[in-house]
């Protein structure tokens, strides 16, 4: 796998290290599940903005609730 060389804070490596340590993984992978929790979390707070503003505006949630219907009939007609 290719690497690159990413500059982080002194406190930044040590607390790095230490997760390293105390996990026994090194510190490309504490990096690696980082981002990717972060990566997880960012998707999943625009997802909770957009279902916010979806349920805000009165006729686009009545449409979608109208569509979840639809859903759920053609689920229980294909049992």
């Amino acid at each position: 796998m290719a690497t690159v060389a990413v500059r982080v804070s002194e406190q930044s490596y040590r607390i790095i290290r230490e997760l390293a340590e105390q996990t026994d993984e090194s510190l490309q992978q504490i990096l690696a599940d980082a981002i990717e929790t972060y990566r997880r979390t960012r998707f999943l707070e625009q997802a909770n903005d957009a279902f916010g503003k979806l349920r805000a505006n009165e006729a686009m949630w009545k449409h979608e609730q109208a569509e979840r219907a639809l859903w759920t009939n053609a689920e229980k007609e294909s049992e």
